[in-house]
């Protein structure tokens, strides 16, 4: 059995019966400020939950389906997002600082005042509303990362490596 914490003293710990986070579905959970630094949740679903400022700092969540999640101010610093679809979320003024996000997906995904500093964006598909709000200083990205149509993320101090 895992419990989940949480710094929200309004929200009760989640019990989940598993002997691992890996592939676990928690679609459409309240996991309000919930406290999983370095988790091992490869693989994992979130469809729906509501994540508002936990804390994933360092945490392995490869493989995730995140879409449709609200995920204002959650801290993703130094995790491991690859492949993780973002599809329709809410990551409103996330830090992904340090974050491995190759081959994310952030199709229609609200990113406004999100903070990618040097993230790795190599392969994302990075077509979300509000880009050109969020910061990308030093976030590396190649030519299979897709961009919205006039966004230039060299202006918003992103670097391109082969």
């Amino acid at each position: 059995m895992i419990v989940i914490k949480s710094n929200a003293s309004e929200v009760d710990p989640v019990i989940i019966e598993a002997e691992t986070l890996e592939y676990v579905v928690l679609d459409g959970l309240n996991l309000h400020r919930a406290l999983l630094s370095n988790a091992n949740l490869k693989g994992a679903s979130f469809i729906e939950a509501n994540l508002r400022s936990a804390e994933l700092d360092g945490a392995d969540l490869s493989y995730a389906n995140m879409s449709k999640t609200a995920l204002m101010n959650v801290l993703f610093q130094h995790a491991n997002l690859t492949f993780v679809n973002f599809q329709d979320s809410k990551p409103i003024s996330a830090n992904f600082t340090g974050a491995n996000l190759q081959n994310a997906d952030f199709t229609r995904a609200d990113v406004f005042a999100a903070r990618f500093t040097d993230a790795n964006l190599a392969g994302a598909i990075m077509l979300c509303e509000r880009i050109e709000d969020s910061s990308f200083d030093n976030a590396k990205f190649n030519d299979q990362t897709v961009w919205p149509e006039g966004f230039d993320p060299l202006a918003k101090g992103a670097i391109r490596v082969e």
